[in-house]
């Protein structure tokens, strides 16, 4: 696995006195591709290298909080905030501007990785006295369609052809207002297309409050109001 650390902080001032500092570990797999797997498992595809068969592929990136420890595999090019929303890691305050910069970063070119800079100034990131937990995916995400169906649907806009000029909103059906909403956590009335069913305050309620209690959320889907 090959590694780059870069330091992305708020400009020093005249002063000598800056503001928040991340420290982050920017890794991505190597001769970890040709790896089969040691047990042979239930799909019977032994000879196929153990990382094709999860699902990763050489355009997925491990970035990691050298702060907290903790970060996740994510796929580039998206919204920052929408692919963190996936994710309840614990993150420093300067996670999220960062993630911002790096996705704009690898859309300079395919030798993006060998250009990393070691040290990053974001100048209009917020300050924070302290790091938090990212709350992970919204519940009213998961009601419209299973959170792998949602992610899916990312996953193939990233591979439309060059002439599709589709936003991701346009993609996933939604208005801009709505899409936004889900990418802020926000719960916006709608109504499902797959099974017309309205996403009210009390489904969300209903939803977290299984959630909490262990109910797996990839398995959620649309119901209605007399189930």
């Amino acid at each position: 696995m090959e590694l780059k650390i870069v330091e992305a902080g708020h400009p020093v001032n005249e002063n000598g006195v800056g503001g928040n500092w991340g420290k982050f570990g920017i890794a991505r797999f190597d001769v970890e591709w040709a790896d089969k797997p040691e047990f042979p498992g239930t799909d019977g595809f032994p000879h196929i290298p153990l990382l094709a068969q999860l699902g990763w592929g050489p355009e997925h990136i491990w970035v990691l909080d050298l702060q907290t420890g903790e970060g996740a595999l994510f796929l580039p090019g998206g919204l920052a905030k929408a692919d963190l929303r996936k994710h309840r890691i614990w993150v420093c305050p300067m996670f999220e501007p960062f993630l911002e910069w790096l996705w704009e970063h690898t859309r300079t070119g395919r030798d993006w990785y060998a250009r990393l800079p070691r040290r990053v100034e974001l100048p209009d990131a917020q300050f924070a006295f302290s790091g938090y937990r990212r709350p992970g995916p919204n519940p009213c995400v998961r009601a419209l369609v299973s959170y792998a169906e949602f992610e899916d649907k990312v996953e193939e806009w990233h591979k439309l052809p060059r002439d599709d000029h589709r936003s991701l909103h346009e993609y996933l059906g939604l208005t801009e207002e709505e899409y936004q909403a889900y990418v802020n956590g926000e719960c916006p009335t709608r109504t499902c297309t797959s099974g017309g069913v309205p996403i009210t305050e009390e489904l969300v309620t209903t939803l977290a409050a299984e959630a909490e209690a262990g109910y797996d959320p990839s398995k959620l889907r649309p119901r209605s109001r007399e189930a």
